[in-house]
């Protein structure tokens, strides 16, 4: 058996971060995860961090600002993940200088997870944050420290869902698609490269004991992920059977907009500018004397492409119900995997027998199950993405919701409970199920 790296995470409880500490687990290395003594008393984070606990993960208790502790974490490992975020980039150095006096090290991958810097065209904010991304790497093979850099290109979980256009909740995901209209930034034809998280994961832990990335740059760039803006969109139509109404957001109303924005928010909008007008993910090749493809170099990692992102896999409790009948055959009819849940003994109502049957001839998959009974529930709400529960009024909320599992607590990284894409409910229908 090949030798496992003893990888640390650093950032591991943040939006990229808690996918490589679930995927390192997964693939059997010896995994850490650095941790600040207050985390746990983040609700959020605390549920995270019990899981990475069930996953064997070791945790330790450190921080970038505190030296003595990084150099204690560091000793523990052969490899360093750096998954902090954009606000942290710079206090990256502190890493460095705690990987140099341990001097055990074997590979330093920092955070970095966008787009290539030497040739990007970008205004600021974004611009001033690729500025100091590049300077770590200078300071990194200053050093002489062994890297990995990894070039993720887009979050499918970010841009995706919704195109972009607005955020909600606290899970940094964004809703479903829009099925009226549309804004397109800039023409909509500029090529932008999307992967899903749990795919950047999986290739950063294949990448650690690679020798084939030992001092190059790994760009993720999914073949069947490489589209338009314009593309995006069409693919999206043809699901719902439905033109948008699109509007334009044209370069020079957007560099207004990043200049009159508030922060984050300009951040943000000078994110769309660079990726979306400037094309800053495909505007130059992979160039093979330091730089190496991922999709290429891994051919046996099937990684999830965007036609198959947009489609929800999506789970109605209460299916059969007054309501719950019309969500299944819309779900079904727009394209979605479709799941209901029901009970052994549905089948012995004549009705909804035949209710079944119709089902079964849409390619709904059905899922025997209660909610009462909690582990039928567990594994069920584990095969999809979104849960709808159309339980009757006198099913209770909190009797629909109270068998829902942790949502970090899922063992397969690639379709993590930590990132459900929506939780929807309808606990006022006029009928029981």
């Amino acid at each position: 058996m090949a030798h496992k790296s003893k990888i640390l995470i650093i950032g591991g409880t943040g939006y990229i971060g808690k996918y490589i500490v679930e995927e390192s687990a997964k693939s059997g290395h010896p995994t850490f995860a650095l941790v600040r003594e207050n985390t746990a008393s983040n609700p959020e984070k605390s549920k995270l961090i019990e899981s990475f606990k069930s996953s064997g993960v070791t945790l330790l208790n450190g921080d970038i600002y505190r030296h003595e502790s990084l150099v204690r974490a560091v000793k523990q490992v052969d490899v360093v993940i750096s998954a902090v975020g954009i606000q942290q980039i710079a206090d990256q150095v502190n890493i460095i200088a705690a990987i140099k006096e341990a001097g055990n090290v074997k590979r330093f991958l920092p955070s970095e997870f966008g787009s290539a810097m030497d040739r990007a065209k970008a205004v600021d904010p974004i611009k001033h944050h690729l500025g100091v991304k590049a300077s770590i790497r200078r300071s990194i093979e200053a050093q002489g420290i062994p890297y990995t850099y990894l070039l993720s290109n887009g979050f499918a979980g970010y841009f995706l869902p919704n195109f972009g256009i607005a955020r909600t909740g606290g899970t940094g995901r964004f809703t479903a698609p829009p099925r009226d209209k549309v804004e397109i930034i800039g023409d909509g034809n500029t090529k932008v490269i999307f992967s899903k998280e749990e795919d950047i994961a999986t290739y950063t832990i294949k990448a650690v004991d690679d020798p084939r990335t030992l001092n190059k740059v790994l760009h993720i760039r999914p073949p069947a992920n490489i589209l338009s803006f314009n593309e995006i969109v069409s693919l999206w139509e043809k699901k719902i059977g439905k033109t948008l109404e699109k509007t334009y957001l044209l370069e020079d109303q957007l560099l207004k907009k990043i200049q009159e924005s508030p922060s984050p928010l300009n951040l943000r909008l000078s994110i769309k500018h660079a990726t979306f007008v400037k094309g800053n993910l495909t505007n130059s090749e992979v160039k093979t004397s330091f730089g190496v493809e991922a999709s290429e170099l891994y051919p046996e990692v099937k990684y999830s492409t965007a036609d198959e992102y947009l489609d929800h896999e999506i789970l109605t409790i209460g299916g059969t119900g007054y309501i719950g009948k019309y969500i299944v055959e819309e779900s079904a009819k727009a394209g979605h995997p479709t799941f209901a849940l029901v009970r052994e003994n549905t089948a012995s109502n004549p009705e909804k027998s035949k209710l079944i049957e119709s089902f079964k001839s849409t390619g709904v998959t059905l899922l025997h199950g209660d909610i009462y009974h909690h582990e039928s529930l567990v594994k069920t709400i584990m095969q999809v993405d979104v849960v709808i529960s159309t339980l009757g009024c006198w099913i209770t909320r909190t009797d629909s919701c109270s068998s829902l599992p942790a949502r970090e607590s899922r063992a397969e990284p690639r379709k993590s409970l930590s990132n459900p894409r929506d939780w929807t409910f309808h606990s006022r229908t006029s009928r029981q199920i």
